[in-house]
């Protein structure tokens, strides 16, 4: 306990740590555009669909608010019930908060837990027993598509190990002192919709710049997004995520520069949506907050 209280302080202590976190993010930023420029270059006859790319758009819109479903359900593992409003509101503004030179989602996510009465070391292991989740559940179904498409070790290894990463956020959903069966199946249902979703994304933005790929093919790169956030290398897995898709590619049957650059698109589309999304959560809240010094005026 001691020593995850160390650590959520050293995580508070890194906002104070600017100039290397800055470095940071513009090294990670120098990488995700070398990756999209190059990825680019070497892909012939990118046509851009906006079809496909509205649609990419509209599913961002949806797997930000199944953010918040994640955020209630690190709350509920702690006994804490948390509303609709209130999960979707924070787990938009931990998503815009992981594009900081930061652990930003770690810490917004774990002091709002914190803010409801749970430790920090508690907060954490809920928290990271989402995190687990959702990289458990991206490796076992990768896994189980690449060995449907003719890579059965590659595949075998995947599925391995994302049950050691299922078996990690089991351990952390009874460590945070949770109802670990009815816990860990919330965790699973709630993060499997996530990769399907993420999948769809996937697919959407790779159709939306002229690469015909299959369901099957998009859902396998959705490990990249995962193995880049756990990673935890550059906010947001800025670069590294979109560097692991092209390394995923060519195992279910894409070039290198159609799943770096599928990836790409997927992440500015995001992006987008996701600053819209966080402009119109602040303006709400900001006229939530001035309500009542209106009506008393």
């Amino acid at each position: 306990m001691e020593r995850t209280e160390r650590l959520s302080r050293r995580l508070a202590r890194l906002r104070g740590r600017r100039g290397s976190q800055r470095t940071l993010l513009v090294v990670a930023v120098l990488i995700f555009l070398a990756a999209l420029i190059l990825s680019y270059r070497n892909l012939p006859n990118v046509i851009l669909d906006w079809r496909w790319l509205l649609i990419t758009a509209a599913v961002t819109a949806v797997v930000l608010m199944v953010n918040g479903l994640e955020y209630q359900v690190a709350g509920r593992v702690l006994g804490h019930p948390i509303g609709l409003g209130e999960a979707f509101r924070v787990g938009i503004l931990s998503s815009a908060a992981n594009l900081l030179p930061i652990p930003g989602a770690v810490l917004v996510r774990t002091q709002a837990l914190k803010m409801k009465g749970s430790r920090y070391g508690e907060a954490f292991k809920s928290t990271g027993a989402i995190g687990a989740g959702w990289l458990g559940i991206s490796l076992t179904l990768a896994g189980l598509l690449l060995a449907l498409s003719g890579n059965p070790l590659v595949g075998l290894g995947f599925v391995l190990a994302g049950v050691g990463t299922l078996a990690v956020m089991i351990t952390l959903v009874r460590l945070a002192s949770g109802s670990v069966a009815s816990s860990c199946l919330r965790i699973v249902a709630v993060e499997t919709v996530f990769v399907l979703l993420s999948g769809v994304r996937v697919y959407t933005a790779l159709h939306g710049i002229g690469v015909e790929a299959s369901a099957t093919q998009a859902l396998a790169l959705t490990v990249a997004a995962a193995l880049a956030n756990a990673a935890g290398i550059f906010p947001g897995g800025l670069g590294l995520r979109e560097l692991i898709a092209g390394a995923l590619s060519p195992l279910v049957g894409l070039s290198v520069a159609a799943g770096v650059l599928g990836a790409a698109v997927d992440r500015l589309i995001g992006l987008i949506v996701l600053a819209l999304v966080t402009l119109v959560v602040i303006l709400v809240a900001k006229r939530d907050d001035d309500s009542p010094a209106r009506g008393g005026a």
